[in-house]
């Protein structure tokens, strides 16, 4: 479909009412960039936790993946924590 390529726009919002829906207030900028860098700390370290060869999809044994290809991930940062495998 995209021959390997993508594209991810992360926008901080600009809009007060867009945190008002959510019953928050609108941090400053640097708090909203801050937070999207984490984010996208987290979402690197999810998606390296998986080896290339992980998934093998066999619908006859019903293995979507190797548990032993993906490594966990303990994340604990300022604005999100998870932790994963």
């Amino acid at each position: 479909l995209s021959g390997g390529r993508i594209a991810w726009n992360i926008v901080g919002s600009y809009s007060p009412s867009e945190f008002a829906a959510y019953g928050q207030k609108m941090p400053d900028r640097s708090i909203r960039y801050e937070r999207i860098a984490e984010y996208v700390d987290l979402c690197c370290q999810l998606w390296d936790s998986w080896q290339p060869d992980a998934v093998v999809a066999d619908r006859a044994t019903g293995i979507y993946a190797h548990p032993e290809k993906i490594r966990e991930v303990n994340f604990d940062g300022k604005h999100f924590r998870c932790r994963a495998r």
